[in-house]
């Protein structure tokens, strides 16, 4: 199977499979692809404080919300645990920009319905890929995850 069952979206296994069928479509031409890491912040938390099924409520949750804040074409998937990934095809730097921001306006729209009784955030992390100084999709998960910490440690989250 491709599919997470809890998320609904491409398990690790199938998204790296989609992921490495792009980045081998876009070598060499002059195409732009954006890898957004994304981590739910504080799961263990969430899952020690309200137990695993809220947990689990939260990672299904975030998934509907990226499926809401993003276009078919993106590639989506839960990498494992509380992580996500998304393959940005066809847009411009301005494009992920605007659909991150969609996601965060998304996300802060979910809490605002005090659904659980704590805030779902996320930590993101987004690497470019350049087609034409092709990397593996390792190195670009490599890239973005370090991002993705950046972002946590700049707002101060564990």
């Amino acid at each position: 199977s491709l599919i997470d069952e809890l998320s609904g979206l491409y398990n690790r296994r199938g998204f790296i499979t989609s992921v490495q069928e792009q980045l081998m479509l876009a070598e060499g031409k002059n195409i732009r692809l954006y890898f957004v890491f994304i981590d739910i912040d504080d799961l263990k938390k969430i899952n020690d404080s309200w137990g695993h099924k809220k947990g689990d409520e939260a990672i299904s949750s975030l998934a509907e919300i990226i499926k809401a804040s993003l276009r078919k074409s993106d590639i989506k998937g839960r990498l494992g645990g509380d992580e996500f990934g998304i393959l940005v095809q066809r847009a411009q730097k301005s494009g992920v920009n605007t659909l991150i921001s969609r996601l965060h306006k998304n996300l802060k729209e979910f809490n605002s319905k005090k659904e659980f009784c704590f805030e779902l955030s996320i930590s993101i992390g987004i690497a470019e890929y350049d087609s034409k100084k092709p990397c593996s999709i390792d190195e670009l998960m490599i890239r973005a995850d370090k991002l993705m910490y950046r972002d946590k440690e700049r707002r101060g989250i564990e």
